[in-house]
């Protein structure tokens, strides 16, 4: 069996608080722009409340920070839409980039960027982390 997240990135995950099983209640307060699924609901309850990582030099291009809080993204949907343009459902998951830049995750697991517009950013939450945090750039992404 292979490890979910190469050691660099459970050292990171670690050290902001996170733990294998790590299962907190969602916030009270989520965006009343979006609507909750189970995808976005299981990385909140997995990652939510998390700063992880430091914008800095990495791998392939900088590193980042990810807050996991879905309230950052308050009136983000007047931007981007409550939908992706085939009709997947977003949900904000966080911010990055010490701000700068949110992440959004779809129904089917997919998560998106919006930094100015929507990008495809990673196929799954967790190689959204490893990206952001091992400064990896962005390969392979279903469009």
């Amino acid at each position: 069996m292979t490890e979910r997240f190469p050691s660099a990135v459970i050292e990171l995950l670690r050290a902001a608080g996170w733990q294998p099983g790590r299962e907190v209640e969602l916030p009270s307060e989520l965006p009343g722009d979006y609507e909750i699924f189970p995808r976005a609901a299981d990385v909140l309850r997995e990652f939510g409340g998390l700063h992880i990582g430091t914008a800095g030099p990495g791998q392939e291009c900088a590193t980042s920070d990810l807050a996991v809080t879905p309230k950052a993204a308050d009136g983000l949907s007047e931007y981007t839409g409550r939908t992706t343009s085939d009709g997947a459902k977003l949900y904000p998951i966080g911010e990055f980039s010490n701000g700068h830049a949110t992440l959004l995750i779809d129904h089917r697991g997919q998560v998106y960027m919006y930094f100015d517009v929507l990008e495809p950013f990673a196929d799954s939450f967790d190689q959204a982390l490893c990206q952001l945090l091992l400064g990896l750039r962005r390969t392979g992404v279903r469009a």
